[in-house]
């Protein structure tokens, strides 16, 4: 019984503001598309479909913002946590996170592909084939090569190993979804975002752990990458990052597992893998250009009667750069709100955060687990002298384990200081003491919602963003 969210944000301003004449080129593309259709398909399946692209100021665009011009004169500038735009020849294009056909003429043994993005990724439509990704300058990556899953008792493997089956995918927008991949109970799914993809393996059924050895340890997804000439991989904080000779980097970020939300009515088993979520490990090693890495996930917690399916298994691939834009806190605590003890936990990534408590903790142990989290928000595409008559924070929620509890209360702080580089106790003191602070956002009530979720942060808020 969880109350916890999965969430992107976005931020979204309307505005009053005195525009310079600004000049503005048109964007030259590398990959077009053409087709009037798709370009108003992948619009539409984007946070900020609800705006006109015909009234976009595309002069005042940046990494991270889109301005509107509204039919009263004012404007509303649209603020995400990550990326909206990428920068290609000096000109800013508009990041769209669908997967479409590979029309573009070249890398034809892929597919499918995302190319409005700064990196440009590729896929077979056998995932057997593997993927592509190519970096801005013209460096390629190719991953997802002989993907294996088998178990292993201490690192000694102890079944079969299951190598990957040809499967053709289905598109659903920005996923990409490869059923029985494995065997008839696992699917891989691809998910793609403007600051990289998540490879996730679905587990569908307690069918994949029959007939195991008792002794297994551990549960393995292995596979192969083959990195640019001269690029290296190291293990850092369970993280892999890759780095360029020239000092450009990309990463796979800790491997997040978690499970489905709890079914009605069913038994609660009060045993130490209780919690929904949990953090896989990752072993790598690299002979020359061919990367290869293993991630771990404990069997106690797979096989736990607490476990609800589909389980997923998450490997996230980021390949902006190293500075993430969102994160969150978490503490497992006897009170029901934070005091940050020592016993407090970290995490940062590139476009998720958790919010809410775990109630399992609390009622059905002396502990629980709560969590707390933050984005950046680059507003400096507003300009300087503006009248701020609104501003909405939008979650997008990709995942919801609300189950016997009918709102979520959210509160908002403003933080002082960058959370990406800030001490970890400012982090945590602006996110109990910042100002100015909104109170009372139900936006989450009801069982399961998922989607964009909008909340107004108030007039106090409106008059912070005025004055920076």
């Amino acid at each position: 019984m969880k109350n916890k969210t999965l969430l992107k944000s976005f931020l979204t301003i309307s505005l009053f503001v005195f525009l310079q004449n600004l000049s503005f080129s048109q964007e030259t593309l590398n990959f077009q598309i053409s087709n009037k259709e798709v370009k108003h398909q992948i619009w539409n399946n984007e946070s900020f479909s609800d705006f006109d692209p015909e009234k976009e100021v595309d002069s005042m665009r940046n990494e991270n913002a889109k301005t509107f011009k509204n039919d009263d004169g004012s404007f509303t500038a649209f603020i995400g946590a990550g990326p909206v735009h990428y920068l290609d020849n000096g000109n800013w294009k508009t990041s769209y996170n669908s997967i479409i056909s590979n029309d573009f003429g070249v890398f034809n043994q892929y597919q499918y592909a995302n190319v409005t993005n700064k990196t440009k990724s590729f896929y077979s439509a056998d995932i057997s084939n593997g993927s592509m990704v190519l970096f801005e300058d013209n460096s390629i990556l190719k991953d997802m090569l002989s993907l294996k899953a088998y178990f292993v008792s201490h690192n000694n493997v102890n079944t079969p190993i299951n190598n990957i089956q040809s499967t053709l995918p289905t598109i659903e927008n920005d996923k990409l979804i490869y059923p029985n991949s494995f065997s008839n109970s696992i699917d891989i799914v691809i998910h793609q975002n403007s600051v990289g993809r998540s490879l996730e393996y679905y587990l569908n059924s307690p069918e994949v752990f029959d007939a195991i050895p008792s002794n297994t340890t551990h549960m393995v997804f292995e596979e192969t990458v083959e990195l640019p000439l001269g690029w290296t991989a190291s293990l850092v904080h369970n993280e892999i990052v890759i780095s360029s000779p020239t000092g450009n980097t990309c990463k796979y970020l800790k491997p997040h597992c978690f499970d489905s939300p709890n079914p009605e009515n069913k038994e609660f088993v009060d045993d130490n893998q209780r919690n929904h979520e949990n953090e896989g490990h990752y072993q790598i090693s690299q002979n020359g250009s061919i990367l290869t890495f293993k991630t771990l996930v404990d069997i106690n917690w797979l096989k736990s009667p607490n476990r609800n399916y589909p389980i997923v298994v998450d490997p996230d691939f980021y390949t902006n750069s190293v500075t993430d834009e969102t994160g969150y806190v978490y503490e497992n605590t006897s009170s029901k709100s934070f005091n940050f003890a020592t016993s407090t936990g970290w995490y940062s990534s590139g476009y998720s955060i958790y919010c809410g408590f775990d109630y399992n903790y609390t009622y059905y142990s002396p502990r629980h687990r709560e969590y707390a989290s933050w984005a950046r928000i680059n507003i400096s595409s507003l300009p300087a002298l503006i009248d701020v008559s609104d501003s909405d924070f939008t979650p997008y929620i990709r995942s919801n384990y609300h189950s016997n509890y009918n709102s979520l209360n959210v509160r908002y702080r403003w933080m002082q200081n960058d959370p990406a580089t800030a001490s970890f106790s400012n982090v945590c003191s602006s996110i109990q003491y910042g100002s100015p602070y909104a109170n009372d956002s139900y936006y989450y009530s009801g069982s399961t919602s998922t989607g964009a979720q909008s909340d107004d942060l108030g007039s106090s808020y409106d008059s912070k963003i005025e004055t920076l």
